[in-house]
């Protein structure tokens, strides 16, 4: 298989897909340059600098998307809501000792939801607040 794919290169640019996803793997686990340039070398992965070349191809198309989300947001046509919840987990130790004790972990989850303002369904988080500082300023009647 490797043999085919190190022939297959010379033929199609395509064809070292899998070259380079384990290249990507590899700089992620933080392996080092020289046994990068050992795999390269033998044919299981691509050259490191056609690795980090894929990575900053990658950033590019993230930011792409990042401006054409933020462009979204700021013509009016999308609602982005953060939501977050605060999580509180105990950790009982069941026989405690001076080194080892019962905590209490807190942790915090958001999740970003973007919402295209066309749909008639979409929440309209201007619109709720406004309704809400209305809804405040009657008094309730007894």
């Amino acid at each position: 298989m490797v043999i085919v794919l190190m022939l297959g290169f010379f033929h199609n640019e395509r064809a070292n897909v899998l070259q380079s996803i384990i290249g990507v793997m590899l700089f992620s686990t933080n392996a080092h340059k020289s046994l990068h340039a050992i795999f390269s070398q033998i044919g299981l992965l691509v050259a490191y600098s056609m690795t980090i070349d894929h990575l900053h191809e990658l950033g590019e198309d993230a930011v792409a998307n990042l401006k054409s989300i933020g462009h979204w947001f700021v013509v009016g046509s999308a609602f982005i809501h953060i939501v977050y919840d605060n999580i509180n987990q105990y950790r009982k130790n069941w026989q405690p000792s001076l080194n080892s004790q019962t905590t209490l972990e807190s942790r915090t989850a958001m999740t970003l939801i973007m919402q295209n303002v066309d749909d008639p369904l979409t929440f309209d988080g201007p619109e709720y607040e406004h309704q809400q500082l209305e809804n405040r300023s009657h008094k309730p009647s007894f």
